[in-house]
């Protein structure tokens, strides 16, 4: 596997991103969103989708100048139009714009209508608590990707959910989960990596338990996690992200974004909530670990402590993720051989 540099990986998506349209400065904005979440640990989210970015760049699915713009606004909401541009900027723009609300008015809600992929919503949870708030956000999209429980065909995205919290600590919780069994990513991951899908992951166009990746692409679908529950909180992600934004009356219609900002000191003195947040935290992770596990850590842990690991030590992308990427860069004229030179900083 490529040992690639944070500062190296981020400047060969950029530019890879501006080869194929996008302004300097969004491409290097959505570049360094993507290479977080490979130091984050979750390269299920990370350049892995540069390729696919750069393919709907192609087709127009993804206009790369576009920046979001307002479509309404109040004291306390927010809506969003994405314009079919990367669904990142308008999302870094929905968070800080609530957070700057809420701090006024204690609480602020908002959405996003074209948004198109938004990346690790862990990403918006870390910003929010950063901003000095409380973030609930979701991508709600009807998709095709996920199957109800107890259905055999696909109706939702994997309609992702995220929470975080500020602790006034640096160390806030941020809570980020696909409703399905697993990220659609990890699919693509598994597969670049050569490894095999776990069973309970997908199923096949007849509703059949399966690992065969290719009969999942030929009309299959992930399954829910927590069978009804996912389910259900996928339900609840479609009906805010996509029924309440008005994200179907947009054409193309790509799924929507709701959010949540909520104001630390809404009841209380914020110091107050702040102490009782880590007193939680604290009284989660003093937790006696169970037999093969070394402590109990809380969401945004394990985020924390790959950012301190592979700062240093370098993100490791796989062969068949970092092929697709270098034949994207030489069909845009790019010589890959420099481009993987930039990388490792070899």
């Amino acid at each position: 596997m490529p040992l690639c540099t944070a500062a190296g990986l981020d400047a060969a998506v950029t530019r890879i991103f501006v080869a194929a349209g996008a302004p300097s400065d969004i491409a290097a904005k959505v570049a360094g969103w993507l290479v977080n979440s490979d130091l984050s640990g979750h390269t299920s989210h990370g350049v892995g989708f540069v390729p696919s970015y750069v393919e709907s760049m192609r087709t127009g699915a993804v206009v790369p100048a576009e920046r979001p713009q307002i479509l309404a606004e109040t004291a306390t909401t927010l809506l969003l139009d994405g314009r079919c541009g990367f669904g990142l900027l308008a999302a870094d723009l929905l968070v800080r714009t609530l957070a700057d609300k809420a701090r006024a008015i204690r609480l602020a809600m908002g959405g996003i209508v074209r948004a198109n992929h938004i990346g690790r919503l862990g990403e918006w949870a870390e910003l929010g608590a950063e901003l000095g708030v409380l973030l609930f956000l979701t991508y709600g999209h009807e998709g095709r990707l996920v199957a109800p429980y107890g259905g055999a065909e696909g109706r939702f995205g994997t309609n992702p959910i995220a929470f975080g919290a500020p602790t006034g600590d640096g160390a806030p919780i941020a809570l980020d989960i696909a409703t399905s069994v697993v990220a659609g990513g990890k699919l693509r991951v598994a597969q670049d990596k050569g490894a095999d899908i776990p069973a309970g992951w997908i199923i096949d166009r007849h509703g059949r338990p399966t690992t065969s990746l290719p009969a999942y692409h030929n009309g299959g679908a992930l399954l829910p996690f927590g069978a009804h529950k996912g389910s259900g909180l996928a339900l609840m992600s479609a009906i805010l992200g996509t029924n309440l934004t008005g994200s179907m009356g947009h054409e193309p219609a790509r799924g929507g974004v709701f959010a949540l900002a909520i104001d630390p000191g809404a009841f209380i003195e914020a110091d107050a909530f702040l102490r009782a947040t880590r007193a939680t935290l604290a009284h989660v992770r003093q937790t006696p670990p169970a037999e093969g596990f070394d402590r109990v850590r809380v969401a945004g842990d394990p985020e924390r402590e790959a950012r301190a690991r592979l700062c240093d030590a370098g993100v490791e992308i796989p062969p068949g993720s970092w092929d697709a990427i270098t034949r994207t860069a030489a069909r845009l004229g790019l010589d890959a051989a420099a481009l993987t030179r930039l990388a490792t900083g070899a």
